[in-house]
């Protein structure tokens, strides 16, 4: 099984901007270190307890724009891409959400498997899955390579929020590794 993950933003792409409120100081947090570092929890035991094969599409904090992230899973002989994201709003939004392609008929129920494992473990507000041409840019990239495997993008938390930064970063290494037992017990459910 090759599964390719995908922390959003890097480089020159900082992605969202917001802050973890601890201990009396608000320290600023980027989106793009969020997501690797999520990111990197998720390969780890996706490679330890389940056995795969996983190929990031940036293990630094690197600019890779989003053709060829797709392109990464496309020549790699992939079984299922996972982009990982931080949600930007208001300050009082908050939740996980997941996106699929809405032209494909596989990437509905691969969504729907990780949001319920990454709830299961995070403990976060179902905001549900939603098809891309929902999301702010009406269509996401990475969701339309020319691959047959399934590919969702999940949007953690809302990194804009104080208070569900606080209960993100409150114990951040911790909170990581829920989203990767809720990323292994998504793709558990998905593939069997």
């Amino acid at each position: 099984m090759i599964v390719v993950l995908d922390p959003g933003h890097g480089g020159t792409d900082p992605g969202a901007i917001g802050a973890f409120p601890l201990y009396g100081v608000s320290t600023q947090v980027m989106e793009r270190s969020m997501t690797l570092d999520f990111a990197l929890a998720a390969r780890n035991y996706l490679q330890s307890y389940k056995g795969y094969t996983v190929i990031m599409t940036r293990d630094t904090n690197k600019t890779i724009y989003p053709n060829e992230r797709a392109a990464i899973a496309d020549n790699n002989g992939a079984n299922a891409f996972l982009s990982i994201h931080f949600n930007s709003g208001s300050s009082t939004a908050q939740g996980t959400e997941t996106f699929y392609n809405v032209n494909r008929t596989g990437d509905r129920s691969f969504a729907q498997a990780i949001q319920d494992g990454v709830l299961g473990t995070m403990g976060t507000v179902n905001r549900g899955i939603k098809p891309d041409t929902q999301s702010a840019l009406g269509r996401l990239g990475v969701l339309w390579g020319s691959g047959s495997y399934p590919r969702a993008l999940v949007e953690v938390e809302f990194i804009s929020n104080p208070t569900a930064m606080a209960n993100i970063g409150y114990d951040f290494y911790e909170r990581s590794l829920d989203f990767a037992s809720g990323v292994v017990n998504g793709f558990s459910s998905y593939f069997g």
